[in-house]
């Protein structure tokens, strides 16, 4: 193979983005499913173990792409759980929206070369695809998910819409969502021109992402592996995060919520289908950190790895055992779509050679808003004047040069979904719109239809468990303020009608 690094002294990028994966699913976070790959990055980089993203796909990948605020990028609400009083609203266009600069125009501007292949979300048009927003090369999938073996729709009848280099296909008869992603990112990244210039590569796998499916022989190497129940599982994921480090003297293992059965009230047939919805999730996950690795090595032997910052962070938070995740998040609480920490707190890790000490530890709280500023200053590439950026460079923190200004960090608008959905540990806050803050170790969470508030400290209450907001009134003021300013600053738009599902 030819070798092709950069002659260029600044890192080429690899970003890479899962789909619904839990917080402890993977080695390096306390999970059982083996992630060789992604457990060897996190030994040769760094761990941030408070990294808040959106509670849904597309609102983290806007923030991603372009360091504001999903709430100004266009995607203050998913495109397909937009309501009337959102619509008319400036940032709640679906898409990625043109007030806001694309990180991969200002980085081909830059000199990097652009690539893309997997999950895109973010504009459905030619207009807002990824080649109109600076990718020269891609394969995608332009909708928020679809089948993983075949061009079966999450919804409707028709083909799930994949698209190449700006042209609509059909897909080869051997796709596997995360083997094809990779290997078109392999292909990208060899074939790519050889005038030294950095890469700046998207990878962003569908995995684990609803249906659970995956090749048989990835499947039965995980036969068995679950028939204990999800309730010793965790237990077990929580051992490992206490022998890791990723757990504090006051962490405790969350106790299901009344909504939820634990294992020893499931039935046999019950349990079986829980078991083999648990197996095939693992099998995804197996396989997505397996293909991964096959890019990792295509970096070895091109001699690019040592000179690539390598980033791997999952889009939001996992959904729940009854959904298939073997994980409901803990001991964080909730998942998907809620914006209690299982929601919107996700694993991530960064590799970079010249730049991190390896296998180190960050409990700073950062966002995904704080890419682009950081992939800006790694690439030395210019801020055009007037762009609104709300997030921080992490690179003190990543090179433990230095720290960055505290700040508070802002989610709103939960989406509504069916009563008793179960896709979250205690379905019925997720038909309730509201807005949170979290500053310092406080977290304020404010719902609209009551008017209550849940106030927690994150410091000694992880789970969020024991509500301080009748304790601690003059920090639910303090916070309350904080949001009502950010409401102002963003327009991001309070409910204009209660929820007609929600029933207190």
């Amino acid at each position: 193979m030819t070798k092709n690094p950069s002659n260029d002294n600044r890192p080429n990028i690899l970003l890479v983005v899962a789909d619904d994966l839990a917080f402890t699913d993977i080695g390096a976070f306390g999970g059982e499913i083996e992630t060789p790959n992604l457990d060897a990055l996190a030994a040769s980089g760094v761990r941030l173990t408070q990294f808040y993203v959106a509670p849904t796909c597309s609102p983290t990948r806007s923030m991603l792409l372009s360091g504001t605020d999903n709430h100004l990028a266009g995607l203050g609400n998913m495109a397909e759980e937009l309501r009337e009083n959102q619509q008319a609203n400036p940032g709640y266009e679906g898409y990625l929206n043109f007030r806001v600069a694309a990180l991969p125009e200002l980085l081909q501007d830059a000199g990097y070369h652009t690539y893309m292949a997997g999950k895109w979300h973010l504009g459905m048009t030619a207009e807002t695809s990824p080649g109109a927003r600076g990718f020269e090369r891609y394969f995608c999938l332009l909708q928020g998910g679809a089948g993983h073996l075949d061009q079966m729709p999450l919804v409707g009848p028709k083909p799930a819409v994949y698209e190449e280099d700006g042209e609509r296909i059909n897909l080869p008869e051997d796709f596997y969502s995360s083997r094809t992603y990779s290997e078109r990112m392999i292909e990208y990244l060899e074939n790519r021109p050889k005038d030294g210039k950095p890469f700046f590569g998207y990878l962003t796998y569908t995995a684990p992402h609803w249906p659970l499916q995956a090749p048989n022989e990835s499947i039965e190497k995980y036969a068995g592996k679950y028939d204990s129940g999800y309730d010793a599982l965790q237990a077990s994921r929580f051992k490992k995060m206490q022998e890791l480090g990723l757990t504090t003297p006051s962490m405790k293992v969350m106790e299901p919520l009344p909504s939820e059965k634990t294992w020893d009230l499931l039935s046999d047939e019950e349990k079986r289908i829980e078991a083999r919805k648990m197996e095939i999730y693992a099998a995804m996950v197996d396989d997505l950190d397996h293909y991964l690795g096959t890019v990792l090595e295509s970096l070895k032997n091109s001699g690019d790895f040592e000179h690539t910052l390598i980033i791997f962070m999952s889009d939001n938070g996992g959904l729940s055992t009854s959904e298939g995740s073997p994980t409901s998040n803990l001991p964080l609480r909730a998942g998907k779509g809620a914006y209690y920490e299982g929601g919107i707190r996700a694993p991530l890790v960064v590799r970079w050679a010249e730049k991190i000490i390896p296998g180190t530890t960050c409990e700073i709280p950062v966002s995904g808003i704080d890419f682009f500023p950081t992939f800006l200053e790694a690439a030395a590439a210019a801020t055009p004047d007037g762009t609104q950026l709300d997030g921080v460079s992490l690179m003190p923190l990543l090179t433990q040069t230095g720290l960055i200004k505290e700040r508070p960090l802002f989610w709103h608008f939960p989406i509504y979904l069916p009563e008793g959905n179960s896709e979250t540990r205690d379905p019925k806050f997720r038909t309730r719109p509201g807005s949170v803050v979290r500053y310092g170790a406080w977290k304020l969470h404010e719902y609209f239809e009551d008017g209550g508030f849940e106030l927690y400290n994150l410091k000694h209450d992880i789970g969020e468990k024991h509500d301080l907001a009748g304790t601690e009134p003059e920090k639910v003021k303090e916070l309350h303020h904080m949001l009502r300013a950010w409401h102002k600053q963003t327009g991001a738009p309070l409910p204009s009608k209660t929820n007609p599902k929600y029933k207190p």
